[in-house]
């Protein structure tokens, strides 16, 4: 259900102009991104706390410029 909900969230975003949608879009797109540090915990991969950060403020960054 979680992932039908985001995949209409994306091409709702897609397919509008609104401000509104658009930063919808970015939430769900950082929850996404936020994912890969709960997989980490969850399933014991050794990240390093600043490859993590940095990880995630370039993804975060590479989002918004896209």
């Amino acid at each position: 259900m979680a992932t039908l909900l985001t995949v209409a969230a994306v091409i709702v975003s897609l397919t509008s102009s609104d401000a509104i949608v658009m930063i919808g879009g970015f939430a769900t797109t950082f929850g996404t991104i936020m994912y890969l540090m709960l997989v980490g915990v969850h399933w014991d991969f050794k990240f390093s706390s600043i490859g993590a950060a940095l990880g995630l403020l370039a993804g975060i960054a590479v989002n918004m410029l896209t």
